[in-house]
């Protein structure tokens, strides 16, 4: 198991707490709540271009989200530290690069 765990939760909720921060205003700007909507087709198409990459990186940081959330259950489940795939620990520095990490990185490498 991986000593350390009030730490990691911190960095996790901070992990977490960002991605909402930044989550709400993609939303915000998809909604045209700041900016709406130009009558000028050449702008009209620049602005729906912008759509389609925040539409990804809202469904980017929903899965950062997601894996952020998934590392905070393994928390209190008491599995964090272990690959969900092969059952085995996960190195301590590649758990302090990326603390929702859910696979050693043998298993991440081969795509399981």
């Amino acid at each position: 198991m991986y000593d350390g765990h009030k730490e990691i939760r911190e960095r996790l909720n901070a992990m977490r707490f960002e991605l909402l921060r930044r989550q709400t205003e993609v939303r915000r700007d998809l909604r045209r709540e700041k900016d709406e909507l130009v009558k000028d087709a050449d702008d009209r198409a620049i602005q729906l271009a912008n759509d389609e990459a925040l539409a990804a990186i809202d469904e980017a940081t929903s899965r950062d989200i997601a894996s952020v959330e998934a590392g905070l259950g393994k928390l209190t489940a008491n599995t964090y530290g272990w690959c969900d795939a092969c059952g085995e620990q996960i190195a301590k520095a590649r758990l302090a690069a990326l603390p929702q990490a859910h696979l050693c990185a043998q298993c991440a490498d081969r795509g399981t």
